[in-house]
């Protein structure tokens, strides 16, 4: 993944996020499927969008904790 497709990752909404983890999921077992049946050419692209799978979770984990944060300032001044 490239840096420009992560800036625009990072700039979609979660729910959008959320269907882009499913799509790859459904993409991962179809190419398992071929890569078991020996028609995969590239056996390295289950990794990749395993990886790609990561890192939209990872924003999504980003997104989540910025919502939900606390607005009690007294852990800061401690």
């Amino acid at each position: 993944m490239k840096k420009k497709q992560l800036s625009e990752l990072i700039t979609k909404n979660t729910q959008d996020l959320i269907s882009k983890v499913a799509e790859l999921e459904k993409v991962i077992v179809v190419e398992r499927f071929d890569l078991n049946m020996g028609k995969a050419k590239n056996v390295h692209s289950i990794k990749n969008r395993k990886r790609d799978i990561a890192r939209i979770k990872t924003i999504l984990k980003m997104k989540k904790l910025t919502q939900n944060e606390p607005v009690d300032n007294k852990a800061e001044n401690k």
